[in-house]
């Protein structure tokens, strides 16, 4: 087996990849806080309905949803990275059954499946991220006379599978969803960031075994 494959699939499995990506998404988190705090405290304690929200209530509510969204696109940049070695790994050993062609079917190698939806935790944060850039393209009421195999039309479905809805105004409401269908409790961007790693982790070990290649860091895990 060539070195190169596993050079790549220590790649896929390195901590150091982790550590920047982790630390933007703590900074991030502690501004999505920090707005969500500035908003209680002009509330107070019993909380205003949406409808009687003042404008700066609705900015810091508006921030809150763009601080999420690029932490979504931040995640979806990792998990590009990760399709890229895979196929990088495809190449060195030729077409294999462990490794699809399609980017969909790569992003649920080694995931689990999130317990509310049954969606593959990471192709929630593809989505995600996809909603967040190209939401405005999409129709009012998110209805598409596209075919069901249409792009657009699939990540509109998915989203509305994740409980997100169509609304000008419904950006951090919506991301808020798919901050939720990541599974961890309490919901925080440090999730995105999370479950990546953890995908990585079980697709190393799942391609490792499954190319029958000694994993360098199985014992630093034991």
């Amino acid at each position: 087996m060539p070195l190169s494959v596993e050079h790549l699939l220590e790649s896929l499995d390195d901590p150091f990849v982790f550590f920047p990506l982790q630390s933007v998404c703590r900074s991030l988190n502690a501004l999505v806080s920090e707005n969500d705090e500035s908003m209680m405290a002009r509330m107070g304690p019993s909380g205003v309905a949406r409808k009687y929200w003042d404008v700066p209530t609705e900015l810091m509510h508006e921030e809150i949803g763009l601080l999420l969204g690029a932490a979504f696109v931040l995640g979806q940049a990792t998990l590009t990275q990760t399709v890229a070695l895979l196929k990088r790994i495809r190449l060195e050993v030729g077409a294999t059954s462990e490794i699809p062609e399609k980017k969909s079917e790569m992003l649920t190698l080694g995931s689990l499946d999130d317990a509310r939806e049954g969606t593959v935790s990471v192709a929630v944060i593809d989505l995600a991220a996809n909603y967040f850039k190209h939401h405005q393209e999409w129709p009012d009421d998110w209805v598409t006379t596209e075919g069901k195999g249409n792009l657009q039309t699939r990540t509109i479905q998915g989203c509305r599978d994740l409980g997100m809805r169509p609304g000008a105004f419904l950006l951090t409401d919506n991301l808020y969803s798919a901050l939720g269908a990541l599974g961890h409790y309490p919901p925080d961007v440090s999730n995105i960031e999370q479950t990546i790693r953890s995908w990585r982790g079980r697709l190393a070990r799942g391609l490792y075994a499954s190319l029958d290649l000694a994993d360098p860091n199985l014992e630093v895990r034991v």
